[in-house]
């Protein structure tokens, strides 16, 4: 309310013939330009960039100056690197240098303190004055939707790809060239592809769970994410994102979608709630009316066959009264039942919502039944299936 409230009166004071500079984050200025397209029109907004590295020198010769201290050329090009046009940056890697050279006020000697510490020897202490801040967010925004771990691990390749590009602001198009570079199988890419722009729907939010929305903002209109924060861009190049790795147990499931949701047109209704349940624990669910794009003017058969045989983890049957007297249900089952044969781990997944029995379908097999639990609870049981394999 109270951006929305600053952009009217924004629009009012333009007309009036006001101006006014407003200086702050570049990603709250971003989203309060997003509330009217005219605010665009009638505003700018002013970034300011990463400077170069004769700024950069700059300031750390001034540091030099005042505590009468001299850095090597090799950990003054080290730090100059490291700090990647950030001014704040060289001033933390400076600052913990002169720490470990025992520095701590001016050096009172007539020459000046020789400083000779590689950027190797200062990471860890730059590391720990970020690590309070941002280590727990990273590993949440890694893992993605409230805590899920996503499918092919697409939301930790996508943030390691943009700590390995480096710059403030990265295209969709870049990553996703560099999350497909080496896999030349036509299926692999697909896949990889569908998991990307899975996960790229719900990254704003996933963001603004993590309270990293004013660290990095996903813009749709340039669709480029870019590091409002020098800082958390810093920590993000000097994080050993293997180890963050290790903190979210990646999956190597290997399938761009969770669950594939086969029922009769009649009970969509409690498909789509259960649905989405998962969408906003971000499990990815493949669901017809949220495909129709990709769906329309192609061979459904064919499509459907190879989303229910290879590229759904757990295929949910919804056995009602209705589901064995319709055509499409009939070859979606069978599709799912070869499946099953070839799979070693379990994949078909039964949920009861009628007395019903389908040919093909043994009553051995383990189900759960939707009169005896809640969608919510069917929902938790899928989960915790999901994460366990």
């Amino acid at each position: 309310m109270l951006r929305k409230d600053i952009g009217y009166k924004l629009k009012r004071w333009n007309e009036l013939g006001l101006r006014f500079f407003i200086i702050g984050i570049a990603s709250s200025n971003k989203k309060m330009l997003d509330i009217d397209p005219e605010l665009g029109i009638r505003n700018d907004v002013y970034e300011i960039k990463r400077q170069s590295d004769k700024f950069l020198t700059d300031i750390l010769e001034l540091g030099e100056k005042h505590l009468n201290v001299k850095f090597s050329p090799s950990a003054r090009s080290d730090y100059v690197k490291a700090a990647s046009g950030i001014p704040s940056a060289i001033q933390v890697i400076c600052r913990v240098a002169c720490i470990r050279s025992k520095v701590l006020k001016t050096h009172p000697e007539p020459e000046p303190k020789p400083i000779d510490l590689g950027m190797d020897s200062v990471k860890d202490g730059v590391l720990r004055i970020y690590r309070g801040k941002y280590h727990n967010r990273l590993i949440g925004l890694c893992k993605g939707k409230q805590q899920a771990r996503s499918v092919h691990n697409t939301y930790f390749d996508i943030i390691k790809i943009i700590s390995l590009i480096g710059k403030s602001e990265v295209q969709f198009q870049e990553v996703q060239q560099r999350l497909l570079y080496g896999l030349d199988d036509a299926k692999e890419r697909a896949k990889k592809t569908t998991s990307f722009h899975n996960c790229l729907k719900y990254l704003p939010s996933v963001i603004e769970e993590r309270g990293l929305d004013d660290a990095i903002y996903l813009n749709k209109d340039s669709e480029s994410i870019t590091i409002e924060d020098p800082s958390f861009g810093l920590y993000l190049t000097l994080a050993n994102l293997d180890e963050i790795g290790q903190a979210i147990r990646l999956r190597r499931s290997g399938y761009p979608w969770d669950v594939a949701v086969s029922f009769a047109g009649e009970d969509r209704e409690v498909v789509e709630r259960l649905k989405n349940i998962l969408n906003d624990s971000g499990y990815t669910v493949f669901y017809d009316f949220d495909v129709q794009h990709q769906l329309w003017g192609i061979d459904l058969r064919a499509k459907l066959a190879d989303v229910y045989a290879n590229d759904a983890q757990y295929m949910l049957i919804f056995l009602s009264r209705h589901y064995p007297e319709k055509d499409w249900t009939n070859f979606e089952f069978e599709i799912g039942k070869d499946a099953r044969s070839k799979r070693t781990a379990t994949y078909l997944l039964p949920v009861l919502i009628d007395d019903v029995t389908v040919v093909g379908l043994s009553s051995n097999v383990g189900h759960i039944d939707l009169r005896r639990c809640s969608v919510e609870q069917l929902a938790a049981s899928l989960i915790d299936k999901i994460e366990q394999e």
